[in-house]
């Protein structure tokens, strides 16, 4: 899940949402070769240095949940992982970032 904040201008939105597709492409993909892996961290971490450079800071949070559809008729819950990608102006510093407890899948 990712927010980018309205209070950023246009160029460093734009490095935002490029930068929020890269992170959604990488956890799409489960078996990436170690040189695949340090091309894909050596160009999030440009990304990542434009944002700065731009004024923008980046906060991340996790959390594991197991959902279970209400139709299912195998009840087993399926763990997952969600991401969380917050980019802001540099200016708002966080303490927490809240996550919800509650997720639906669809």
């Amino acid at each position: 899940m990712f927010d980018i904040s309205p209070d950023l201008n246009r160029e460093t939105k734009e490095i935002a949402a490029t930068f929020a597709d890269y992170v959604r492409d990488k956890g799409e993909l489960d078996d990436l070769s170690a040189a695949s892996s340090l091309t894909f961290a050596n160009e999030l971490d440009d990304m990542f240095k434009a944002l700065k450079a731009e004024g923008a800071i980046v906060y991340t949070a996790k959390h594991d949940h197991k959902f279970v559809g209400e139709n299912w008729a195998d009840k087993t819950p399926m763990s997952m992982t969600l991401g969380y990608l917050v980019v802001v102006p540099a200016t708002k510093k966080f303490e927490h970032l809240c996550v919800p407890r509650k997720t639906k899948l669809f």
